[in-house]
């Protein structure tokens, strides 16, 4: 978020390159741990705040509780539709969860650890490519409301999107465990086996090694053959997920326009979702054609970062290509889980494809005004965790004041500079962008909590007053 100011006013435009940055001041590596300090804390408190607070598990936990048990029984599952990472996470963390429900807290505390390992896996890979900009991503990616359900569902998602993410970073850091991380994502859920290609194509872009490489692929694709061998001599089919997208119609382009519209709904206030909401009606060719404009702004932006020598962004463009593909024409509706794999990388495009616009970074305030702006960005922050705290409780407006802090520490550092109009109006977005993500976050997670609800309580009545021999028929488990 910090651009240095050009006092003769020039542009960074087009064919500025992300990654390259004047040399680092050595305030920047602080304000950067600084930055990132805070993010995880306010993660951290923010999924706590939201922890275990639903009726009832999304009704695939039972299906990954029942996995998890019998590897822990040292059985092979009963089908083999869902891969086995996050089953393996649940049962083996479960062995040191309290209670009577192990395996549900275990993978409730599994996803809250990952969820803070994506904010900094993001943090790393966004300020590598993006320089300072990279904060923008990070910031983005943690204040999202579409963290939250995810971040707290015990759900496969939150693995695999670090499975993903832990891939790319190792790639650039030239890591052979690169791989690895690929092998596990791709047994996590089958779509991230498309990164393994791609992975490949990358090393021999870059090493020209053929035979090496050729066989670090080979060997990240073997669990996952064998994952299908096993289900097609046990089930006679490949996997079930397979056979189910076969037999599904296309879902068609409302799937590309909700994975826009999912990722960003905490900041286009006109989305289709948000107008519902506000009673407003909004064509839905509106909504397609924005959607469809922000998401050329999504691959403009990877590919301007290959194009600027960094084949990730090549990488990256290709993956999320697939990811929506596969979305759109073999899957059912694309809900917040889904988009939270690929957040990160939205918001990495987006954020690459704005850093080439021509910003002009004039001072227009003198050193001696730092304090005034800080003090009024302060002001008006806590004046907003005032009414956040009447509005939600003070644990909420705790994390507002967090997230902000962040955003402006790296807008307004180091203290003293020359303030240009853009630092400020970015001042202003942090403040409203947290804002947003925050309160909708908050209002999607109440509705969250009481969902399916007379489940869990026809559950509690059936296992209080119904003879041990009963049978009941249900639509949903109500264990």
């Amino acid at each position: 978020m910090t651009w240095s100011a050009d006092p003769k006013g020039r542009r960074a435009g087009m064919n500025s390159r992300p990654q390259e940055e004047k040399p680092a001041s050595p305030q920047e590596p602080q304000m950067r741990r600084v930055v990132l300090l805070l993010l995880v804390v306010a993660t951290l408190i923010h999924i706590l705040a939201y922890f275990n607070r639903f009726a009832v598990p999304n009704t695939d936990f039972f299906a990954f509780r029942r996995d998890a048990l019998a590897y822990l029984r040292l059985e092979l599952p009963e089908n083999f539709k869902r891969g086995p990472t996050y089953p393996l996470l649940m049962g083996l963390t479960s062995l040191v969860m309290p209670g009577e429900e192990p395996e549900l807290l275990a993978g409730e505390v599994v996803n809250l650890l990952l969820s803070l390992l994506l904010v900094y896996l993001t943090f790393r890979i966004a300020t590598q490519l993006l320089g300072n900009a990279g904060l923008v991503v990070a910031f983005s990616v943690a204040v999202s409301p579409v963290l939250m359900p995810s971040a707290t569902q015990p759900l496969a998602e939150a693995a695999l999107a670090v499975g993903i993410a832990l891939t790319v970073y190792l790639a650039m850091k030239g890591s052979s465990l690169a791989y690895a991380a690929a092998a596990a994502a791709s047994m996590t859920r089958y779509e991230a086996a498309l990164v393994l290609p791609l992975l490949v194509l990358k090393d021999l872009w870059e090493h020209k090694r053929l035979m090496p490489t050729l066989l670090r692929g080979a060997a990240a694709s073997s669990p996952l053959a064998l994952w299908f061998a096993l289900s097609l001599l046990r089930k006679g089919e490949v996997n079930p997920y397979l056979a189910e997208m076969v037999k599904l119609p296309p879902a068609g382009l409302a799937n590309l326009v909700s994975c826009i519209e999912v990722s960003l709904k905490f900041l286009l206030p006109l989305g289709r979702r948000a107008a519902a909401v506000l009673g407003v009606g909004l064509p839905s060719s509106v909504a397609t054609a924005g959607a469809l404009a922000a998401l050329g702004l999504v691959f403009f932006g990877l590919l301007r970062i290959g194009k600027a020598g960094k084949p990730i962004g090549w990488l990256l463009a290709l993956f999320l290509g697939g990811y929506l593909l596969i979305h759109t024409f073999f899957w059912w509706a694309v809900e917040e889980r889904y988009t939270y794999v690929v957040l990160w990388i939205v918001f990495l495009g987006l954020t690459s494809a704005v850093l080439s616009l021509p910003w002009r970074q004039r001072p227009v305030l003198s050193g001696g005004a730092w304090t005034a702006v800080t003090v009024g960005f302060l002001v008006v922050t806590v004046a907003v965790a005032v009414l956040m705290g009447l509005r939600f409780g003070r644990i909420i407006a705790l994390v507002y004041v967090l997230f902000a802090t962040a955003g402006l520490i790296a807008v307004l550092w180091p203290r003293g500079k020359p303030l240009s109009l853009t630092a400020i109006g970015l001042g202003v977005l942090v403040v409203a962008t947290t804002l947003g993500g925050v309160v909708v976050t908050a209002n999607d997670m109440a509705a969250l909590r009481h969902y399916r609800a007379h489940y869990r309580v026809a559950g509690e009545w059936l296992r209080a007053h119904a003879p041990e021999d009963a049978q009941v028929v249900s639509l949903l488990p109500l264990t």
